[in-house]
C-alpha cells in the first residue's frame, strides 16, 4: 500500500492504494547530512543492585539480538530508544518488549510514525517494514512483506509525521514562498487524508512538517 507521490499529482497518487499501510508525499529539497545514530545499542552492565531483579540477569549479552528489534542503518531511530528497550530486556526479560506503549519509528530529517497500544517488538526487522524511501514518502509493509492481523506488529492506528514536505516551484525546485500557493497545498493535503478517511492533523509550511492519523498503518 501507497500513499501519495510527486505534488503535481496531487491528492490522487498521496493516498493510492489507502492509508491502510503507507503515507506517501511529494519530495522536498536535498534530505540533510545524517544525525549521529539514536539506534546505537549500549552494552552496559547491569548493576549490582539489579543482579536479583526477577533472575533475569541471567540473559547472555548475545542474547539480547534474539529479542531486540532490528535496526542496520545509523540514520533511523525508535522511541523508546533502543538504549532503553537493552535496558528493559535486561532487568525485566523478553516479557517487556512484548509490550512497548508509545512506540514510534523514525528516520531522522525525514519523519516518523507513532504507533498506538502496546506493540510487541520482538525482533521486528523495522526497515523492511517501514520504509522511508525519500522525503515526504513512507511505506508501512511494503510489497512482499508480510501483513499481520490489525492490531498485531505495526499493523495498527497510528499518526505520521513527515517532514521535508513542500509545494516546490517547479522552475527553481524550492519550497515556494507565496502564501495562495501554500494554502492551496495544504487545502490538497487535507482532502487526500480525508480521501482515505484518515485524520488531518496540522501542517507547517516553515518545515514541511505535515502531521495525521491512520486508521491502519
Amino acid at each position: 500500500d501507497r500513499v501519495g507521490g510527486e505534488a503535481a499529482e496531487e491528492a490522487r497518487e498521496r493516498m493510492r492504494g489507502g492509508v491502510s499501510g503507507t503515507a506517501s508525499l511529494a519530495p522536498a529539497t536535498t534530505p540533510s547530512p545524517p544525525h549521529a545514530s539514536a539506534a546505537k545499542i549500549t552494552q552496559s552492565t547491569v548493576p549490582e543492585s539489579d543482579a536479583g531483579s526477577a533472575g533475569l540477569n541471567e540473559l547472555a549479552e548475545g542474547d539480547l539480538d534474539k529479542y531486540l528489534p532490528v535496526i542496520t542503518d545509523s540514520h533511523y531511530y525508535t522511541v523508546p530508544s533502543m538504549d532503553e528497550l537493552v535496558r528493559r530486556l535486561r532487568e525485566h526479560g523478553p516479557s517487556a518488549l512484548k509490550r512497548v506503549d508509545n512506540f514510534a519509528f523514525g528516520r531522522h530529517d525525514y519523519g516518523e510514525v507513532r504507533f498506538d497500544g502496546s506493540v510487541d517488538v520482538t525482533g521486528l526487522r523495522l526497515q523492511e517494514l517501514v520504509k522511508f524511501e525519500r522525503k515526504g514518502k513512507v511505506i508501512g509493509y511494503p510489497d512482499g512483506t508480510r501483513r499481520p492481523r490489525f492490531g498485531e506488529g505495526l499493523h495498527r492506528s497510528a499518526t505520521v509525521e513527515l517532514l521535508g514536505v513542500f509545494k516546490l516551484d517547479k522552475a527553481t525546485r524550492q519550497p515556494v514562498k507565496d502564501a495562495a500557493a501554500i494554502s492551496k497545498f495544504e487545502s490538497k493535503l487535507r482532502a487526500s487524508i480525508r480521501k482515505e478517511r484518515g485524520e488531518f492533523i496540522g501542517y507547517d509550511p516553515r518545515e514541511g512538517r505535515w502531521t495525521f492519523r491512520v486508521k491502519a498503518f
